[in-house]
């Protein structure tokens, strides 16, 4: 499986045998740039995971929060999304969210290093890829309070955990910007957390597994 959290609930709960791998980022496309030098100049950019066919990403939760987010900040912020083809203006978010639709995985890399932020919503006890992803590119990642993902979100250390409402997340983020050594600290914590990862070493784990080398 592909957690610890995901072991942990599967065999607690389930008479089965299994091992699980730690997600990792591929460092050569996923990597931070540095934004200090354009600070003073340009907005504030936020990414969230827009799929509104898919009920575990809670899209009508993340447009709400967005609209929030948009009403509290005007033009500070710029509120991007990609996962899936929509129309913003179908959503009544027209001029509020950018959705760039479906984009490759390097334009996705190219994407998250141009963010602030990113918002993951994720209600199924599978790990999402996409904050290890978001942590490498050197954005903050804002994600719903979710058991079997303790082992790697770590509220206030790096990321931010956040409970299911608009009003909730608006005001943690208006908190994070008002505190800016809070930012350095997460997104440094943040790059540590997933500077080690290492899909071959990983997939060498399971493929003993499998062979009942372990």
């Amino acid at each position: 499986v592909n957690s610890p959290g995901l072991y942990e609930f599967i065999t607690n709960n389930y008479d089965i045998h299994a091992d699980y791998f730690v997600p990792a980022v591929d460092h050569k496309i996923f990597f931070p740039e540095d934004k200090s030098f354009q600070e003073k100049e340009r907005k504030l950019k936020l990414f969230f995971y827009g799929r509104p066919q898919h009920d575990r990403n809670a899209f009508d939760l993340a447009i709400a929060t967005a609209k929030k987010i948009k009403a509290s900040m005007g033009n500070r912020i710029e509120i991007v999304s990609a996962g899936s083809d929509w129309s913003a203006a179908d959503y009544g978010v027209g001029g509020i969210i950018e959705n760039r639709g479906l984009i490759s995985y390097r334009e996705t890399a190219e994407l998250y290093r141009t963010c602030d932020f990113g918002l993951i919503l994720m209600f199924t006890k599978h790990t999402s890829y996409l904050p290890l992803e978001l942590m490498a590119s050197g954005a903050i990642v804002i994600a719903n309070y979710n058991q079997t993902n303790t082992w790697l979100l770590n509220d206030g250390s790096n990321c931010i955990v956040v409970e299911p409402s608009p009003t909730f997340i608006t005001e943690k983020l208006m908190h994070l910007l008002g505190n800016p050594e809070l930012q350095r600290t997460i997104r440094e914590n943040a790059l540590k957390t997933i500077e080690s990862s290492d899909w071959g070493q990983e997939m060498e784990k399971i493929y003993r597994f499998i062979i009942g080398q372990n």
